[in-house]
């Protein structure tokens, strides 16, 4: 599968230094507590030295989160024995990209959705290019940017925000390009970011003006 990438990114690392991030900087798993348990992956790839982040977006005909940017996961079935197994197995249920074809990276903590999902983050290395089998019934697109497009600090803002009746008073959101990312995915996104570039700075984030 060709991903519709954003522009050419300046950013660069090797496969090895990515490694080294997260394992000095990976936090203990600490597992569910309240809510319903999910687990999602954040798939990044190297296109040529060029490091990628990879989103799904999800189709109106699933039950939770229609239409919304997201990284690929969903629910714990009563079969998996942890979250990032569950992670793995909904990423090749969603995109068709196989458990041993991921190098994972690190768990990127766990967050609570308003609702009612309590999703732990793992990120993960994938292969470039995949040969990737989207489910057309969970899947509409799939696409990637460039980890220093994501970085850029005037695409970033955080704030309140009310969504289908439900209110949080802390969102993250970041524009791009033919996608809003927000919520529990730009959350992820935040964690995943700060590993890799010590000048992204969530506090530093502009708040949105009400």
């Amino acid at each position: 599968m060709q991903f519709p990438m954003g522009p050419e990114s300046s950013f660069k690392m090797t496969p090895r230094e990515l490694c080294q991030k997260f394992a000095a900087h990976s936090p203990p798993m600490t597992g569910h507590t309240t809510g319903i348990p999910a687990a999602v992956l954040v798939p990044v790839f190297f296109a040529g030295s060029d490091l990628m982040v990879l989103f799904i977006q999800r189709t109106v005909f699933v039950k939770a989160h229609r239409g919304q940017i997201s990284f690929p996961g969903g629910k714990c079935d009563g079969a998996d024995p942890d979250p990032l197994t569950t992670a793995l197995r909904e990423t090749q249920e969603e995109i068709g990209l196989p458990p041993a074809q991921v190098q994972v990276l690190g768990f990127l903590g766990s967050l609570t959705t308003v609702t009612g999902f309590k999703v732990d983050g793992f990120a993960g290395l994938i292969p470039f290019p995949a040969s990737l089998q989207p489910n057309p019934r969970e899947v509409a697109r799939v696409f990637a940017y460039p980890v220093r497009q994501l970085c850029q600090p005037q695409r970033w803002r955080r704030g309140p925000h009310t969504w289908q009746g439900y209110f949080r008073d802390y969102v993250y959101f970041c524009h791009l390009p033919g996608a809003l990312i927000w919520g529990a995915t730009a959350r992820l996104l935040v964690e995943f970011l700060t590993r890799l570039e010590p000048e992204f700075d969530p506090a530093g984030i502009p708040l949105i003006k009400v």
